[in-house]
């Protein structure tokens, strides 16, 4: 017991000491740091913005003892806002703002991107709430919540009118390459169907629907599904072993069933372990199809792989093999 006191003695004196650093190497204070910054957007910034979440941005990467990030936000609309990064010591001796080599817009800028990506979401809120869905948007996904347990076709239907809002706004929108919605269904919950996107001709489409990996309750569904899958190779097939490889899809015509997609390699005589290296060649795949509700097994089923064609090809297009849509 002592120990553990000990050692959280000495990490919490290496934090503080770290903290510190920065002020021995004479970095500006917070407090200053953040009288600098309202004189700042006071003078050049024309509209109501307030600030919070003010913390030194100093590491090994940028050794500046001066560099400051901060949430930048509209008065009145919080959700309004953006991250910034500062320089507290050139932007008080000089008047300007510097945010380190990748970053060169101005707060005005920068402002003006963010308050387009705002409307545009409200908009799409507004738009959903029309059909009693309830939408939640961040910086790398959107959550659907449907409060009953409409069709697969009004779900689909749902989101493919709110894809093709999106992507009529691409230009205004904060988003990444890719974008996945994360869909809640009073029927399965607490899981979450995941709706995934890919990049095509510079416009979003949908590529599958599988589950949210993020949740809570996708752990122990991962844990059962795979358990079972040892099983069955071990009781009926014991010359594989299970291969890291794996996927899920969600059957898109019920949104009640899904199937686990797992790599198996063949066993050798000597290898007694239940998973196969990452190295080891996939020869073969194994279906699991499972209620997502209960999680009960309805079917289990393993899929000799072609010799001839690689298995990069052939796991790409896994999603043809089965008895279902996956979008």
């Amino acid at each position: 017991m002592k120990n553990i006191f000990y050692t959280i003695a000495i990490l919490a004196v290496i934090v503080c000491c770290f903290q510190s650093c920065a002020r021995l190497f004479g970095g500006m204070s917070k407090d200053k740091a953040a009288t600098t910054l309202k004189k700042y957007l006071s003078k050049h910034i024309n509209h109501s913005l307030a600030f919070e979440n003010l913390n030194r941005f100093w590491n090994e990467g940028n050794m500046n003892p001066n560099m400051f990030s901060v949430e930048i936000f509209e008065k009145g609309k919080p959700d309004l806002r953006f991250p910034l990064y500062f320089d507290a010591k050139l932007m008080k001796e000089k008047d300007s703002l510097y945010q380190g080599g990748l970053h060169k817009k101005s707060i005005e800028q920068m402002y003006k991107e963010t308050k387009a990506d705002y409307q545009v979401k409200q908009h799409l809120v507004a738009q959903l709430k029309k059909k009693d869905v309830i939408l939640e948007m961040d910086y790398a996904t959107a959550t659907v919540k449907f409060t009953d347990n409409p069709s697969p076709h009004f779900i689909k239907e749902t989101l493919v009118s709110l894809l093709k809002m999106m992507n009529q706004h691409q230009d205004s929108l904060l988003y990444a390459g890719s974008l996945h919605f994360n869909v809640q269904l009073p029927s399965i919950a607490p899981q979450e169907i995941q709706a995934v996107t890919e990049t095509q001709h510079e416009e979003w489409r949908f590529s599958h629907f599988t589950l949210n990996s993020k949740t809570k309750a996708y752990q122990p569904l991962q844990e059962s599904i795979q358990q079972g899958i040892k099983t069955y190779v071990k009781t009926n097939v014991n010359t594989y072993q299970m291969h890291p490889y794996r996927k899920l899809y969600v059957n898109a015509d019920t949104f009640k069933e899904a199937v686990w997609i797992q790599g198996l390699s063949e066993r050798e005589a000597s290898n007694n372990s239940e998973m196969a290296d990452y190295k080891a060649p996939v020869t073969a795949v194994i279906f699991q199809f499972f209620d997502i509700e209960d999680q009960s097994i309805k079917s289990t089923e393993i899929l000799p792989l072609d010799v001839d064609r690689t298995f990069e090809e052939q796991w790409e297009k896994m999603d043809e093999k089965l008895p279902f849509s996956v979008k």
